[in-house]
């Protein structure tokens, strides 16, 4: 009986960071939903574009963070000593402060030299940089020192802040200069909760950031290097779009966007376990065990995920009027595209999660450079006015070209080498 107690209990200590890591990515992916359906209702749609914009130039920022700060220290500390927290938070608070310079200086430019550029956007980034990237630092740092439940908490807190926010903004009527001023604020008042709770135990620290700096450069430049591609086909398209095309080009391709929301989540769920799963599979069975891991791993994400697509498919209209209201409804057309690179972020990820395992990290690079490339080619040859159709094609061909064909060909290649390169996105 006792052995019986003490088998359950591990079973239910290991589905703790599972559980925490879905709950984490649910709310967080969540309260995104939840702000697209009620803003693309609430607001115009060129300030809803302006939002929209807003929102994916702090994600663009938060993945730069992710690779010059975020991996490199889990890459360099070990759970047991975690002394070097500060002093990569020190460097979190240089992205920051570097970002916030950035948006005010296009600011100026667009206020000095473009008249009639959505200069507003830029001023609410350069408030709201600071607040969103120590959020996001902290809470994956408590993965980190293996507090996946305080993490999830964090997103909980979140999710609630912002969700109260968005109802008071819709209750108030809430033009999209204080929209943006009650998100920065429930942001400010998360990561101050998060920063709390991930620094509570970490010891003071006399570690200087430029050495460990140094000492990852080879992993920062990769990861540099490989995020450039990346952006022009995933987060920097709505900025993209709505420079090319304007700003009700880049609010109904953000609004429609709403729609692989849960395909996201469900991969950055599975995403923050296959990685170690596979890495062990390697270690312990070689290449044959990996592929194994990483097999299961996309059935599981086709099995969850596919049966939304079929839904979405079969009923496009009535789900992205659920979604989004009837001022979207009609763009029925881009939904296509949308199945198309949600299939290819379902396959794609197990093969990234290869690619990242096998520490070749350089492979990673071209993969997404011929992404990048074929998502400019695309955007390039089109002709038309329907901005958003044209951004969701280039994103669907480059993802389908890059993430299944050549990512698949790269792992078949990869396979059969030692490990060898700093790893790519752990």
């Amino acid at each position: 009986m006792d052995f019986r107690k003490a088998v359950s209990s591990k079973k239910v200590a290991a589905l703790i960071p599972r559980v925490s890591g879905l709950a984490d990515q649910a709310f967080l992916s969540g309260i995104y939903f939840v702000q697209t359906a009620a803003y693309s209702r609430h607001l115009s749609t060129s300030d809803f574009g302006a939002f929209s914009l807003f929102y994916y130039a702090i994600v663009l920022v938060l993945s730069v963070q992710r690779q010059t700060v975020i991996t490199p220290m889990i890459v360099s500390t070990t759970a047991s000593d975690t002394s070097h927290i500060r002093a990569w938070q020190r460097g979190g608070l240089l992205i920051s402060a570097l970002a916030a310079a950035a948006f005010l200086s296009a600011w100026a430019i667009e206020h000095f030299f473009l008249s009639g550029a959505p200069q507003g956007a830029l001023i609410y980034c350069a408030i709201g940089v600071a607040p969103l990237l120590a959020f996001e630092f902290h809470r994956r740092s408590l993965f980190f020192q293996r507090q996946p439940a305080l993490a999830a908490l964090c997103s909980i807190v979140f999710f609630l802040m912002q969700a109260a926010g968005t109802l008071i903004a819709l209750w108030i009527g809430a033009s999209l200069t204080v929209i943006v001023a009650i998100y920065i604020v429930t942001a400010t008042a998360a990561a101050l909760l998060a920063s709390y709770l991930s620094l509570r135990h970490v010891p003071r620290s006399t570690s200087r950031l430029a050495p460990l700096a140094r000492e990852q450069k080879p992993l920062i430049l990769w990861g540099l290097a490989s995020l450039a591609p990346y952006t022009v086909y995933n987060n920097a398209m709505p900025i993209l779009v709505g420079a090319l095309y304007g700003l009700e080009q880049a609010a109904i391709f953000a609004a429609t966007r709403i729609l692989v929301a849960p395909i996201m989540m469900l991969v950055s769920a599975v995403d923050s376990t296959d990685k170690p799963r596979a890495a062990r599979a390697l270690q312990d069975g070689g290449a044959p065990a990996m592929m194994k891991s990483l097999r299961n791993s996309a059935f599981s994400l086709l099995a969850l995920g596919v049966p939304y697509l079929l839904v979405l498919m079969v009923f496009p209209e009535t789900i992205l009027s659920l979604a989004v209201g009837p001022k979207y409804a009609s763009h029925t057309e881009l939904i296509p595209f949308w199945i198309i690179i949600s299939l290819a972020f379902l396959l794609g990820q197990p093969v990234e999660s290869g690619l990242g395992v096998m520490r070749r990290a350089d492979l990673f690079f071209w993969s997404r450079l011929l992404a990048a490339v074929l998502t400019l080619g695309s955007l390039a040859f089109y002709r038309g006015d329907n901005g958003a159709l044209a951004g969701v094609a280039s994103i669907a061909w480059s993802w389908g070209a890059s993430a299944i064909l050549a990512g698949a060909f790269l792992l078949m290649i990869i396979r059969r080498q030692a490990p060898r390169g700093p790893p790519a996105d752990p």
